[in-house]
């Protein structure tokens, strides 16, 4: 893992859960004269801060001796101090997945006092991701004030959709303080719409919904390129049913809560953490346990989140008169070849089927599979890769001034 090439930073990627992180770490020196897609990582690793499991999609020899902390943010730190001991004349710059850029922020910025302000102040909207992502900032520059750290935000690619689809029908004094449907997952649908470019441009100009299914889910129209409507509003909780949020939800249902005394606190702990797959099945909030149990309650959980996924689909496609392709991207989307099949048996009206033999379980080992016959509309499963996309987010990265 040692290089010694000192005129390109090594870029570390940092996406942050509330109880997972997945980092990598990009050599700029080895990106110069290729392609982004051929852009391979030093390292990737998703950790499980619960189980303390590590997946790696990268493994160089000398980290298979490393393991997680008993925190976010010791196992943050833990794993970039290495990276710094294997690159000590480089270098070295940390680039963040955000989930919440708000009105302000739209491209990658340097984190300062006031980005950081600003985006404290979001926190409360999307208490899953973005106080997490924060300590980890916190806590590398606690170990070294001179790294520079990049915002790369979830919100970005959604910023500019038309304002039919990203306002709410809410007084102007609320909507001018920023409650609007801005939209998440956005640094995955640049990986899904980089790598069509790439390999199916064609496809990527066209009408596409784009299933984003994994422990967050949210289902995006893009037409030709931009978005134009998605499931995900202000928050991180609306649209599909998640793995522990109940997605769309009747906002009656808040107030009722708040009537019968429920605290801010509690209410956050409902919404967040024992909805969805898990308050359905009150068995699991993971898709593969279900999947495994035959008990009433789990398949229930699976049909509703199919059935509510296919209705979203359906819905998206009036943002665009259409649609030309539907993609799976994401751990359900990508490895689920049943939840797959749920999900479009229940779109047959609108044209779309899937093909058994190509519709296969697991990870696919290509980077685009179709899983339908030519004569149908068409439908892929495409990998997502969010850490890439945060690495290329480097070059576009702008500097905003300090309030004084």
């Amino acid at each position: 893992m040692r290089h010694t090439d000192s005129t390109h930073p090594i870029v570390v990627t940092f996406n942050v859960g509330s109880a997972t992180i997945k980092m990598a770490a990009y050599d700029t020196a080895k990106a110069v004269d290729s392609s982004p897609l051929a852009w391979s990582p030093l390292f990737d690793v998703n950790i499980n801060l619960k189980t303390k499991n590590k997946v790696w999609h990268a493994m160089p020899q000398s980290l298979s001796d490393w393991e997680p902390q008993e925190s976010l943010t010791d196992t943050a730190v833990s794993l970039f101090t290495r990276v710094k001991q294997a690159f000590p004349a480089r270098k070295i710059v940390c680039i963040h997945r955000v989930v919440h850029g708000g009105k302000r922020y739209h491209v990658p910025v340097v984190i300062n006092e006031t980005v950081m302000a600003h985006l404290v102040e979001l926190s409360p909207i999307c208490p899953l991701h973005q106080p997490p992502a924060l300590s980890v900032v916190n806590a590398l520059q606690a170990m070294d004030k001179k790294l520079v750290h990049i915002a790369a935000f979830d919100t970005a690619f959604h910023y500019h959709r038309p304002e039919i689809w990203s306002s709410y029908a809410l007084p102007k004094s609320l909507r001018d303080q920023g409650v609007r449907c801005y939209g998440f997952h956005g640094l995955s649908y640049q990986a899904i719409m980089r790598k069509l470019e790439t390999y199916l441009p064609n496809i990527a100009k066209k009408r596409l919904i784009i299933a984003h299914l994994g422990s967050g889910c949210s289902i995006t129209a893009v037409d030709n390129g931009k978005s134009k409507d998605s499931t995900f509003g202000f928050s991180g909780l609306d649209g599909v049913p998640m793995g522990t949020r109940p997605g769309h939800l009747d906002s009656g249902v808040i107030l009722y809560m708040v009537e019968q005394g429920w605290t801010l606190e509690q209410m956050n702990q409902c919404l967040y953490k024992e909805s969805g797959l898990l308050g359905l099945s009150e068995i699991s909030n993971d898709v593969r346990d279900l999947l495994a149990s035959d008990d009433p309650r789990a398949k229930f959980a699976l049909a509703y989140f199919a059935t509510h996924a296919a209705k979203e689909i359906a819905s998206l496609m009036v943002s665009m008169k259409g649609c030309d392709a539907l993609i799976f991207t994401a751990g359900i989307g990508e490895q689920s070849a049943i939840i797959r099949q749920m999900i479009v048996e229940q779109l047959d009206f609108l044209g779309f089927s899937l093909e058994a033999d190509k519709n296969i379980d697991g990870r696919i080992d290509v980077p685009i599979l179709r899983i339908n016959s030519d004569d149908g509309k068409q439908i892929y499963v495409i990998l997502t890769d969010e850490q890439l996309e945060l690495a290329l987010s480097l070059e576009h990265a702008i500097t905003i001034e300090t309030d004084k």
